[in-house]
């Protein structure tokens, strides 16, 4: 999943009950976001769904992020590596920061929600990635070099189409 705000509401629904005997398991007590965000306003909608809010903060610093290999590894745990315009898609912007710079306009930026395992509830520790993501998606057509009637064109893209219409 991939959000485009620095604002956001999120919502975690379960297939069944988080409740047993009238206790209450799931609470905000099990559930982070990696790099540390302040989940707020978290709220029990029904024993199958919760609600919280999050601000994905920015770093503040103006040092442009540098170009590196995906497979390279990071210098230090405070550094991010990430998919951003100052760089080719086959290589990875990388920075001091554990947070999305704000000299980066377009980027993808990798996050995590994380659920801690809730043993009476029989559900092992869950981590769900997403993107705090404002980099466009990359289109690429493909068709036959010579065609000498009607032709099949097929459109790729770099990322999920979520809601294309």
């Amino acid at each position: 999943r991939r959000t485009r705000l620095l604002s956001n509401l999120a919502y975690i629904v379960f297939n069944s009950t988080t409740s047993v005997n009238g206790d209450r398991y799931f609470t905000e007590s099990v559930v982070s976001l990696s790099p540390a965000i302040v989940v707020a306003n978290f709220t029990r909608v029904t024993d199958m769904m919760f609600k919280f809010n999050f601000e994905i903060p920015q770093q503040s610093s103006s040092v442009a992020p540098t170009c590196t290999s995906p497979s390279a590894s990071l210098p230090s745990s405070s550094h991010s590596a990430f998919v951003c315009s100052e760089c080719p898609r086959s290589q990875r912007c990388l920075t001091d920061s554990l947070y999305p710079p704000r000299s980066a306009l377009y980027l993808e930026f990798p996050l995590e929600l994380r659920i801690e395992a809730i043993p009476t509830l029989g559900m092992a520790a869950t981590t769900l990635p997403f993107f705090y993501d404002t980099l466009w998606a990359e289109v690429t057509l493909t068709a036959p070099q010579n065609a000498r009637g009607p032709f099949p064109v097929i459109v790729s893209w770099s990322e999920e189409m979520i809601d294309p219409v």
